[in-house]
C-alpha cells in the first residue's frame, strides 16, 4: 500500500543510478510519510598513476641508473613489458635493462595502471686487458691493451686523458707508474635533416614583421646549420631564444643575396647547442635589421603555403608553430641537427711500468712468483732461488705501504703466505727486497 517519491523525481520502490549525486526517497502510506536517509553516489575517480624520473636520463650506460617514481598511492606493483617485477612494491624502482616500465596501483574502486615508461641501457664494452712492463733504468716504453676504442687516463677514475688507441707511448719512467686503459662504445650521433625543407608561397612578409619558429627540443643536440633565402645581401643577427623570450645564444652572420637559377639559397652554420626545453624560439634580431635594411623584417623568404607543423627532427626536435601562427614557416628551412653520441665506458684496467732492480741480467721470472693472482684471504709468495734474508712489502695505488713483514733466509722453491684479511679490496704492489734490490709483481685483491 506504500507509494515512493525519489528526489530524480522516480516513483518505484527503487532506483537504478547512472549519475553520481545524493537520493533519498519519501514513502507515502494513507496520510503518513516517512523520509530516508541520504545516499551519495560517486563515480570512480580516474586513479591512474604517472611516473615520473629522477637522478638520471632514461637512455643511460651499464653500470649507471635512473629511479622511476609512481604518484602517491596505498600499494604499488612494477611492472616490466607488461610482467609483475618480483619485489618491486614501492613508490620507486630503479631499473637495471632496457624495457618498458609501469606500475599498478590500488584505487578505490579498481585497480589503474600508468602508461609504459621506455628505458634503454646501452652495454658497457669489456675491460681491456694488457700487461705490466717491467724495466731496468728509466725509459719510455709502450703499453699494449686489447679493446676497441682504447682510451688511457693517469688515473683509475676521472683524470686526464692521454691517449687512445690500443698502444700507448709513456713518457720516460723514473719510478713505478701506473696508468689506465678503458675501452668506449658509442651510441647515437645521428646527423639529420628536417623541418619545411623548401620555401612555398609567396616570398616576403612585407618590412613590418620579425617573426620567429617555436620548437621544442626532446633530447640534447645542436642545431647545426639551416638555409635561408634573401633578397637582400648583409649581416644579420640570429637569436635562439627560451620560452621567456631571454637570448641564450646568437650569432652574426653574412648572408649573400638569393635568387632563384643563380643562387637559389644559402646553408648558414650556427653550431648552437640545445638543451632539453619547450617554446625555444629562431629569429633575428629587429635592431640589427633596422641598422643593415632600415625594417624591422630581416628580408628573409618565408612559406605561406603548403605549411604542416609539427616538423619533427627525428626524436631530437619538433618544430610546432610560428609566433605568427599555423598557416605561416619563418625564414630557417632544412634544418641539420647533430645528436651527441652516448659514450659508454669500461671499468678501467691498471697496466704498471715496474722498476725490476735485481740486477740487469735477472728477470722478475727468476726471483718470485705469487699465487694466488686474484687473492682474497690470503696470498702465497714461492722464492725461485734461494735468497739471503729480507723484506715484503705491500703498498696501494698511492705507495701508502699496507703491510711490512721481515723474512729470514728463504730456500729455492719455499713458500711464505701473507694474511690480506685487513686488506681492502683493490689493486696493489707487491715488492721483495734484498740487499738492496727490489723485485715487484702487481696483484689483485678481491
Amino acid at each position: 500500500g506504500n507509494t515512493y517519491l525519489w528526489s530524480n523525481g522516480a516513483t518505484t520502490s527503487s532506483i537504478t543510478v547512472t549519475v553520481a549525486g545524493s537520493y533519498a526517497v519519501q514513502v507515502f502510506n494513507g496520510g503518513c510519510s516517512a523520509n530516508s536517509n541520504i545516499i551519495d553516489v560517486a563515480i570512480s575517480p580516474d586513479e591512474t598513476p604517472s611516473v615520473s624520473a629522477s637522478q638520471g636520463n632514461l637512455v643511460f650506460c651499464e653500470g649507471a641508473n635512473v629511479s622511476l617514481s609512481s604518484t602517491t598511492a596505498s600499494s604499488y606493483q612494477w611492472y616490466l613489458n607488461g610482467n609483475a617485477i618480483s619485489g618491486a612494491t614501492s613508490q620507486s624502482y630503479v631499473p637495471t635493462q632496457s624495457g618498458n616500465y609501469a606500475v599498478a596501483i590500488q584505487g578505490i574502486c579498481q585497480t589503474w595502471t600508468s602508461t609504459a615508461t621506455s628505458v634503454t641501457v646501452n652495454p658497457a664494452p669489456g675491460t681491456p686487458t694488457g700487461a705490466d712492463v717491467y724495466i731496468t733504468a728509466p725509459q719510455s716504453v709502450t703499453l699494449t691493451a686489447t679493446g676497441t676504442n682504447d682510451v688511457w687516463f693517469d688515473a683509475p677514475t676521472g683524470g686526464n686523458q692521454l691517449a687512445t688507441g690500443n698502444n700507448y707511448i709513456t713518457p720516460v719512467v723514473t719510478a713505478d707508474t701506473t696508468y689506465y686503459v678503458e675501452d668506449q662504445m658509442s651510441y647515437g650521433g645521428a646527423n639529420v635533416f628536417g623541418g619545411m625543407k623548401f620555401h612555398s608561397g609567396t616570398n616576403f612578409s612585407g618590412n613590418t614583421t620579425n617573426a620567429t619558429l617555436i620548437f621544442d627540443v626532446l633530447a640534447p643536440c645542436t642545431l647545426n646549420t639551416v638555409k635561408v633565402y634573401a633578397d637582400q645581401g648583409g649581416n644579420r643577427l640570429i637569436e635562439l631564444r627560451n620560452s621567456a623570450g631571454t637570448v641564450i645564444n646568437s650569432l652574426m652572420v653574412n648572408i649573400p643575396v638569393t635568387t632563384a637559377g643563380v643562387v637559389d639559397s644559402a646553408v648558414i652554420t650556427l653550431n648552437f647547442p640545445l638543451a632539453v626545453g619547450t617554446g625555444y624560439q629562431l629569429g633575428t634580431n629587429t635592431a640589427q635589421n633596422q641598422t643593415l635594411l632600415g625594417t624591422a623584417s630581416p628580408r628573409l623568404k618565408r612559406s605561406n603555403s603548403n605549411v604542416t607543423y609539427p616538423y619533427a627532427i627525428s626524436n631530437l626536435v619538433n618544430i610546432t608553430n610560428s609566433n605568427q601562427g599555423a598557416t605561416v614557416y619563418y625564414y630557417f628551412f632544412d634544418w641539420n641537427v647533430i645528436d651527441a653520441p652516448m659514450v659508454c665506458p669500461s671499468p678501467r684496467h691498471p697496466q704498471s711500468v715496474l722498476f725490476n732492480t735485481l740486477g740487469m741480467n735477472e728477470t722478475l721470472q727468476n726471483a718470485f712468483e705469487v699465487f694466488p693472482n686474484p687473492a682474497s684471504e690470503t696470498i702465497s709468495i714461492r722464492v725461485k732461488n734461494t735468497t739471503e734474508a729480507g723484506k715484503i712489502t705491500l703498498t696501494d695505488m698511492l705507495g701508502k705501504i699496507v703491510i711490512n713483514t721481515t723474512v729470514g733466509e728463504l730456500k729455492k722453491g719455499q713458500v711464505v703466505s701473507i694474511n690480506l684479511q685487513s686488506v681492502s679490496k683493490g689493486v696493489y704492489f707487491l715488492h721483495y727486497t734484498v740487499n738492496g734490490m727490489k723485485s715487484t709483481q702487481k696483484i689483485v685483491v678481491e
